[in-house]
């Protein structure tokens, strides 16, 4: 049995979070502790998700750092079998 997800994004997932709690970019950047035009880089998909930015992110968006790293996994997974 083939089991089917939906392949997001860490950027999309960044949205989708600030989305729910109804964050605009400047908000999210600053809960996260990080500069806005960092923050921005990440939501243009432009910088990966490490552990430290999972933490960082767990702390501004409530999800966990968990979540956010397996989804960056999941995503450089799905690209490496592409190339």
């Amino acid at each position: 049995m083939q089991q089917i997800t939906e392949q997001i994004t860490p950027a999309e997932m960044i949205w989708r979070q600030m989305d729910a709690l109804q964050m605009e970019i400047v908000d999210a950047a600053k809960r996260c502790n990080m500069s806005d035009s960092y923050f921005r880089q990440f939501l243009k998909g432009h910088k990966r998700i490490t552990v430290n930015v999972a933490f960082k992110l767990e702390q501004g968006l409530k999800l966990s750092a968990r979540k956010w790293l397996i989804c960056q996994l999941d995503f450089d997974l799905a690209r490496s079998k592409h190339r």
